[in-house]
């Protein structure tokens, strides 16, 4: 078969079952996403050296736009889009919020820095992550 031929075959076959291969494939992403959280109630774990390094090198680039950490981050930020929509209650969404640990964090700050009336809509696939965090684990 000449090798034009055979490309073109190729093509087709991939154009015919792309989707299907996207499919399997996300799916199975789906699948070990969730396998790998089902039980895993503390989400946030991160090695030793995760700290140090963030520490050394990440924070005092941070620290030059007035924060020190991620939660800090989204807070500021927040509230600047809060201030900026000037919406009674501003809606929030986090995409991926696992055990919502981090906007239970942010939450805290927002009221520390004066946004009393706001909401934080959180979004996991894992429907026992975001139980844990209604039921005040974690």
């Amino acid at each position: 078969m000449p090798p034009l031929r055979c490309l073109h075959l190729g093509v087709r076959w991939l154009h015919a079952n792309a989707r299907k291969i996207v499919m399997q494939t996300y799916l199975g992403r789906v699948i070990s996403e969730k396998q790998i959280f089902e039980d895993t109630e503390e989400t946030n774990v991160l090695p030793e050296i995760f700290h140090y390094w963030s520490n050394t090198h990440l924070r005092p680039m941070y620290e030059q736009f007035g924060f020190s950490n991620p939660e800090q981050f989204f807070a500021k930020y927040l509230r600047e889009s809060a201030d900026a929509c000037a919406e009674d209650t501003p809606i929030f969404i986090s995409i991926g919020s696992g055990n919502c640990h981090t906007e239970i964090k942010v939450a805290r700050l927002l009221k520390e820095a004066g946004l009393s009336r706001f909401v934080i809509e959180c979004l996991d696939m894992n429907r026992r992550s975001l139980q844990w965090a209604r039921d005040g684990r974690a």
